[in-house]
């Protein structure tokens, strides 16, 4: 029997793969899914991570999210909060219609009632005038791993905002 990682790469033991795999990282005494059993446990117990809020990015953003994560760290420290690097993470998401940041509209070719043997490119006045400006955005998604976020966390995540030029999507 293959180990879980080793399922990578078999594809066929990989498809096998079920719930199951659960009950076999909870019933474990490998030391190396030690991290992981714990991660269930709290997902069954119900304690999930506190979402602080999304900030969402300007398209020129490129810092990565390790320093994002320097930054807010920092101004954690600033304001007095008792939470450490180890008590919060970030999530870097990417969202878009699939071809970036370009319009993917651009992509496509329309038949017109009259000539239905020629596929075209529609002109954007034809479309709509609901169709978005931008085809792409990023996030940085913030969360506190314990369940006791505090109230200076989310005042750092507004002042990080503001320091980056970020609009604030505020969390749970």
């Amino acid at each position: 029997m293959l180990s879980i990682s080793g399922t990578l790469e078999d594809m066929e033991a990989y498809e096998k793969l079920t719930d199951s795999i659960v009950d076999q990282i909870m019933w474990s005494t490998d030391k190396n899914l030690e991290k992981a059993k714990n991660i269930l446990i709290n997902v069954k117990k119900r304690k999930l991570y506190v979402c602080l809020g999304h900030a969402l990015l300007p398209n020129t953003y490129t810092k990565t999210k390790e320093e994002a994560m320097q930054i807010y760290v920092e101004i954690l420290k600033a304001n007095g909060s008792t939470l450490c690097k180890d008590d919060v993470t970030i999530d870097l998401v990417k969202l878009n219609y699939g071809k970036k940041d370009q319009n993917p509209i651009d992509h496509v070719r329309f038949y017109k009632k009259d000539d239905q043997d020629r596929a075209t490119k529609i002109d954007i006045e034809e479309v709509s005038f609901l169709l978005p400006k931008n085809f792409a955005e990023q996030q940085f998604r913030f969360y506190c791993k314990t369940t006791d976020a505090d109230q200076k966390a989310r005042e750092a995540l507004e002042d990080w905002c503001k320091k980056k030029g970020c609009s604030l999507i505020k969390g749970s």
